[in-house]
């Protein structure tokens, strides 16, 4: 920050911001799981946040002038391979304690 030239109040602006957002974003998760039955929900949830992540991934691209195309495709691929991932040990931990 000091490097930076970065006041406190820039700083205090910047946290409070980056928790609001937080915040919002995981309001409209909780909104999903909390107004649909359950496996819709997470249906739901998932393709909201593939297409959040799609949206923001997009953003920054073009913003520091990277190929935004192949930034998204990277982006989604690793997300999609952490949700089969957590999938599967999900089902192997069920599996383990329901004996």
């Amino acid at each position: 920050q000091e490097s930076e030239q970065i006041g406190k109040r820039e700083v205090w602006l910047s946290t409070f911001t980056n928790f609001l957002t937080r915040a919002l974003v995981s309001s409209t998760f909780i909104g999903l799981i909390a107004l649909l039955p359950i496996k819709p929900a997470v249906v739901c949830s998932v393709i909201w946040g593939l297409l959040v992540l799609a949206v923001m991934t997009y953003l920054v691209a073009r913003q520091t002038k990277t190929n935004p195309y192949s930034a998204v495709l990277v982006h989604l691929g690793i997300a999609v391979l952490v949700v089969i991932g957590g999938h599967i040990v999900g089902g192997l931990v069920i599996g383990y304690f329901q004996g």
